[in-house]
């Protein structure tokens, strides 16, 4: 039973997001970014949502599918999908894939939101670690599906264009080590520039919209090697990871699978990356894993990475083949065999 023969949407209250962009060529949904705006006040914050529920009823009465996707957190988008279904279409499949924010405060704290998760039809997690803490917050285990990101589809055509797209990259010396910022609490960004600061021929490229920053002096005394790029269009960032010599994946906790893992393994990169279980079980080849609180040990595992540069390029391009034939072979089948029976018992219910 195929995918296409569904009405599939993917609704995401974010700008964007890799993850589902390199599910849908798997899963056949049609994807829709409706961003919440970014705003100190309540009222703007609550108005913001109040408009982005509508948008989505809009979208699901328009288009009246068969399975509604829908990403986790924001938690109000799943209150707006389960009176979609409760209200309009009883027979939609809804299916949460939740990042791993949605399962820690302060989203796990929120009223009417984990209480209400078991209601959708499949519950996704992104990595094995998670299951356990999900299922600890009161989640049926016959509802969690383990789906692991897809490698993304980078372009690798689009690098030889990179530096006219970007001209301030014509006056970085390589190696390139980028570093993909969110800003977020989970990024040890200090130690990361600390250790910057130890190894002065690498060039450390961070992108990501500063004003995010909650420390704007870490960018201010960044040492000279390091070069605060700012946001990227998907394209000009495409071409940055195709273009690159090492990703850098840092995270400060266990259980989690950062995007940009997805993003290394599309474009076949090796990567700098936290020694977390979680990465090492998933990632095994063509990285140097580092405690990445650890500026000194971080600056050690950047001179380990380029003298095995050649070596580890060929391991990221095995590992990247082998994880293409997983989806293309096995993992696909599963969720398409998941979603399947979740249809089919509505079909029955009926």
């Amino acid at each position: 039973m195929e995918f296409t023969k569904y009405k599939q949407v993917y609704i995401a209250w974010t700008t964007f997001q890799r993850r589902q962009v390199s599910m849908a060529p798997y899963c056949g949904f049609e994807l829709f970014f409706l961003p919440i705006k970014r705003s100190a006040g309540r009222i703007n914050k609550l108005l913001s949502y109040v408009g982005n529920s509508w948008k989505t009823l809009q979208v699901l009465l328009a288009k009246w599918p068969d399975v509604v996707w829908i990403q986790l957190p924001q938690v109000p988008l799943m209150w707006v999908a389960l009176f979609y279904r409760r209200v309009c279409n009883r027979r939609v499949v809804i299916i949460a894939d939740c990042h791993n924010k949605m399962f820690k405060p302060p989203w796990s704290k929120l009223p009417c939101g984990i209480s209400l998760v078991s209601s959708c039809d499949l519950v996704l997690v992104h990595n094995d670690d998670v299951v356990k803490v999900a299922i600890a917050l009161g989640i049926p285990r016959d509802v969690l599906k383990v789906v692991e990101d897809p490698p993304a589809s980078i372009e690798i055509s689009g690098k030889y264009k990179l530096l006219n797209e970007i001209p301030r990259l014509n006056e970085i010396p390589r190696p390139w080590f980028v570093f993909p910022a969110s800003f977020a609490d989970d990024e040890p960004l200090r130690e990361l520039l600390e250790a910057a600061a130890l190894v002065s021929y690498v060039s450390f490229i961070i992108t990501g919209d500063i004003r995010n920053c909650r420390e704007l002096a870490l960018v201010a005394g960044a040492p000279e090697n390091v070069h605060f790029i700012g946001y990227l269009s998907t394209h000009e960032f495409n071409s940055l990871i195709a273009s690159c010599d090492v990703v850098v994946a840092f995270t400060r906790f266990e259980g989690i699978q950062m995007s940009v893992c997805g993003e290394a393994v599309g474009a076949g990169k090796p990567m700098l990356i936290s020694d977390t279980t979680t990465l090492r079980r998933m990632f095994p080849a063509g990285s140097v894993f580092v405690p990445s609180d650890n500026p000194s040990e971080i600056a050690l595992g950047a001179k380990q990475l380029l003298a095995r540069l050649p070596e580890l390029r060929e391991a990221a391009r095995a590992q990247q083949r082998e994880i293409l034939a997983q989806w293309t072979e096995q993992r696909r089948q599963n969720l398409m065999d998941a979603v399947s029976n979740s249809l089919n018992e509505k079909q029955k219910a009926d």
